[in-house]
């Protein structure tokens, strides 16, 4: 196999968006590259990677539902990744020695800061959701020094989980549909469905007018959380389509060295954009790369 062999490891994955990504990222360096979808049960993760690397693979993105997994297979870990507990990038350091860490935060901040011009720094933030996603965007978040982060759960035993982990007092947690009680500058959603907002008044509660509010999904799976947004009067929404190219930015960058120029109106998101329509569906960075 290919020296270049590269993957997405996950189930399910077929409508991965991560083979465009990093063979766009790949051209721009005249890199002749093998990145592949990966299947593989949930119930043999731990059996087939090792297999899949023996093959000839270089490294991985490992997303749902095998994070956590991978954090634990790998034999050591980022800073960021330990502080996560979660692993999107799989690589081998210098010693031979398979290496865990987490890109889904830098993509976050990168989308956010430097693309948006949207300042973290010294504003309130609230987290729509306490899963897996989450985890790896706390790290990130608090590296930007916000004056607060409010993190609404749906489940507080993991959300409390989180933050004694942290070691933080910055961060604050409430029930979801108490969300609408704190004022905030910037609305971060993670949940994939916001059925959830059918059960919560919000009519004398929530104004969104000086919030900037952005959500992780993309495609169609933003529509419904965009749509909310601007039903009260939202200061600006964004989609998650920023951070999944960013976030790939920075696993190239960890195996090959170098950093792809980022481009975000032409011609990846144009790919991208061609493929969710192909598919009839959206995208969400909890499950899909």
């Amino acid at each position: 196999m290919s020296q270049n062999y590269y993957a997405v490891v996950g189930a399910p994955i077929a409508h991965s968006l991560s083979p465009i990504i990093h063979q766009t990222f790949a051209k721009q360096f005249q890199q002749a590259l093998i990145y592949k979808k990966l299947f593989i049960s949930p119930t043999n993760f731990t059996k087939i990677l090792p297999q899949l690397f023996s093959a000839g693979l270089q490294g991985a993105n490992i997303t749902a539902p095998f994070k956590l997994l991978a954090y634990e297979f790998a034999e050591e870990c980022t800073s960021r990744a330990q502080l996560a507990q979660s692993v999107n990038t799989l690589y081998f350091n210098e010693q031979g020695k398979l290496c865990g860490d987490t890109t889904d935060g830098a993509g976050l901040i990168f989308d956010i800061v430097h693309h948006h011009k949207q300042q973290i720094n010294d504003k309130n933030i609230m987290i729509l959701g306490s899963g897996g996603t989450t985890r790896s965007l706390l790290p990130a978040l608090l590296t930007e020094k916000p004056r607060a982060i409010f993190l609404a759960h749906h489940d507080e035993k993991n959300a409390r989980g989180l933050v004694e982990r942290l070691s933080t007092s910055s961060i604050t947690v409430l029930p979801l549909k108490a969300f609408a009680d704190y004022s905030c500058d910037i609305l971060i959603n993670t949940i994939p469905t916001i059925e959830w907002v059918n059960t919560i008044d919000f009519s004398s509660s929530l104004n969104l007018e000086n919030t900037w509010c952005y959500d992780i999904c993309y495609g169609n799976l933003a529509a419904d959380f965009k749509a909310f947004a601007e039903q009260y009067g939202a200061r600006k929404v964004i989609n998650g389509i920023g951070m999944l190219i960013a976030q790939a930015a920075e696993s190239f960058y960890i195996w090959h060295g170098v950093r792809p120029a980022i481009n975000f109106t032409f011609p990846l998101v144009g790919e991208i954009d061609r493929a969710l329509a192909r598919a009839g569906k959206g995208g969400d960075l909890s499950t899909k790369r």
